[in-house]
């Protein structure tokens, strides 16, 4: 007979405090705690199940064990992510969906993107020489706002790049927020889906023209699994799918910036190094640094 265990439980607020603490280590040293791949916690009021090991990662890419719909809380929906996205939808409608995105994840697309970026940096830098003090994150949001329009072919006027930068920041800076913050973000979320609307509806009416290779084209003119446009309100949701991520590329920028500087070491085997030696190090960036600086705020 085959013997059944029950699963191991962390209960209690004091679990959100050590995920801080301890960070991507958390999982690994409750499944030492109790030897065992998989336990239960308790996380911002939450039961979650926490799962390691190969198997168990393979488990998450199984289509049939979990759905996208309503996975998202509501919040990060009114927010980061818009009602109606790629992100919320399973099956066929799914994989139609993430169709659209991937005709732009081309060898030569991403590194158009790449070089745009580049262009940005090499101008923005030298104007930094002229500066006593400048705040890494703000112009790098602004670098970054100007690369995802320029890519996307959603026209950007000079005056407009301060309020799209922060429209599109607040989505993500407050996306999981609670009181103002929510609301800035929802607000911001409402104001720049109600103008790319209107945008899409221009594009289909010919009233401008933009680049038939660019996302702004590309998704206003793609047609769902009954051969229909998209409504131009899920067109305005997926073109934010592609400029709010990429701005809020912005944070890991100012990541890495500290990474250097706090590990001066480190970033000398980067700039002697490969792309090997740069890819291990922005690793260690994604794994470390936020939840490094979460620490500081216990």
């Amino acid at each position: 007979m085959t013997e059944h265990k029950e699963m191991p439980k962390e209960t209690g607020l004091v679990e959100n405090f050590r995920l801080l603490r301890e960070g991507y280590q958390y999982i690994m040293n409750r499944s030492d705690k109790y030897g065992t791949p998989v336990f239960e916690t308790n996380l911002l009021g939450e039961t979650g199940i926490c799962l390691i090991g190969k198997e168990a990662a393979e488990i998450f890419y199984d289509n049939d064990r979990f759905k996208r719909e309503n996975a998202a809380p509501k919040l990060a929906q009114k927010t980061l992510f818009g009602e109606g996205g790629v992100q919320g939808l399973d099956g066929e409608h799914h994989l139609n969906r993430k169709s659209m995105f991937m005709s732009l994840m081309s060898k030569e697309s991403l590194n158009e993107v790449q070089a745009i970026f580049a262009e940005k940096w090499e101008r923005y830098s030298k104007s930094w020489e002229a500066e006593e003090e400048i705040v890494l994150y703000h112009e790098v949001k602004k670098m970054l706002t100007e690369t995802a329009f320029e890519w996307t072919g959603v026209p950007l006027q000079n005056d407009e790049l301060k309020e799209w930068t922060d429209d599109l920041s607040d989505m993500f800076e407050g996306a999981a927020s609670i009181g103002w913050k929510h609301w800035q973000a929802r607000r911001s979320r409402s104001k720049a889906e109600e103008w790319l609307e209107a945008l899409v509806e221009k594009v289909r009416a010919k009233e401008i023209y933009p680049n038939e290779q660019r996302a702004l084209y590309q998704f206003s003119f793609h047609k769902d699994l009954n051969g229909e446009l998209l409504d131009p309100s899920i067109v305005a949701v997926e073109l934010l799918n592609l400029l709010r991520p990429i701005v809020a590329i912005s944070v890991y920028v100012d990541f890495t910036a500290l990474a250097v500087y706090q590990y001066p070491e480190e970033a000398a085997k980067v700039k002697n190094g490969g792309k090997e030696e740069q890819q291990r190090f922005i690793q260690e960036v994604r794994r470390f640094i936020r939840f490094s600086l979460l620490r500081l705020l216990e």
